[in-house]
């Protein structure tokens, strides 16, 4: 059985985003998966967690050379947990933590990362915002297989891992050009939490000898290179405790701990053992 300490949960508000997944199997595996994800994040140290894109070592200056980053939209989502395990998006902690996210990384700008100063679009139309959405979502997808998949796939993806070259598309070009950026981050995170009556349940289940997902936090940072889409730099942070993206201390932690060894190109090339061909 795996033990998990539950999370205090304050009041919900009333409201609820309609827009949100009901497929009890879904919502159990990913939870699942991301109870998974955080053990197995501890065990397995001989693989960076933090990904480095094969250019980079080649050209320390992608990531290096000082400049502006671009912030793009922020991809976050503060949800609850039913006892039936079916989560539902709450718009108001939602706002409260891309708030505290935002207000941080602009806070930290020209720490977090060395000698680049994070700065934030001008105002989009319509065909913009659909444009940065269509690349998010494309960014969820590849960090499932660049980092997951050469992480936890064994060694069929640790080549993928070594020469680690995922893009999301050159798309976000433009975006580049109106505001004189080459790079850009975008953070995409989930903060999961769990009801009076699931954390009920999980009580009653332990005591049967049965595990059953509660809350979690996951924070995922990109750095885009925007000429190219190629990310040149990805990190994850994971947290099954008692954390939540509506507090600034944790906030600060998961940041903090995002960055600490950013870019970490001497220990990467130290792994690959020699420069990708």
């Amino acid at each position: 059985m795996i033990a998990v300490t539950p999370r205090n949960t304050p009041a919900k508000p009333a409201a609820t985003n309609p827009a949100t997944t009901r497929d009890p199997l879904c919502q159990g595996y990913r939870a699942a998966a991301m109870l998974l994800l955080a053990l197995l994040l501890s065990a397995c140290q001989t693989i960076p967690q933090y990904r480095l894109n094969h250019r980079v070592l080649a050209d320390e200056a992608l990531v290096t050379a000082p400049g502006r980053i671009l912030l793009l939209p922020l991809n976050v989502e503060v949800k609850e947990m039913s006892a039936g395990g079916l989560s539902d998006v709450v718009p108001e902690w939602t706002a409260e933590a891309k708030r505290i996210i935002r207000n941080h990384l602009l806070d930290k700008s020209g720490t977090l990362i060395p000698e680049h100063r994070i700065t934030e679009l001008p105002p989009l139309d319509d065909a913009e915002r659909d444009r940065l959405a269509e690349h998010t979502a494309l960014a969820k997808l590849v960090w499932g297989d660049a980092f997951v998949l050469t992480r936890f796939g064994g060694s069929a993806w640790e080549h993928k891992a070594k020469k680690f070259d995922y893009s999301i598309g050159s798309g976000l070009t433009a975006f580049g050009d109106r505001t004189g950026t080459d790079k850009a981050l975008l953070i995409i995170a989930e903060d999961l939490h769990t009801t009076s009556g699931r954390k009920a349940m999980w009580f009653m289940m332990a005591a049967l000898g049965v595990a059953i997902p509660l809350g979690h936090s996951v924070v995922v940072a990109n750095l885009i290179d925007l000429n190219t889409g190629d990310v040149l730099w990805m990190n994850t942070w994971v947290s099954v405790g008692e954390t939540s993206l509506r507090s600034t201390e944790d906030v600060a932690t998961a940041f903090s701990e995002l960055f600490k060894s950013y870019p970490g190109i001497e220990d990467y090339r130290k792994y690959v053992g020699h420069d990708p061909d």
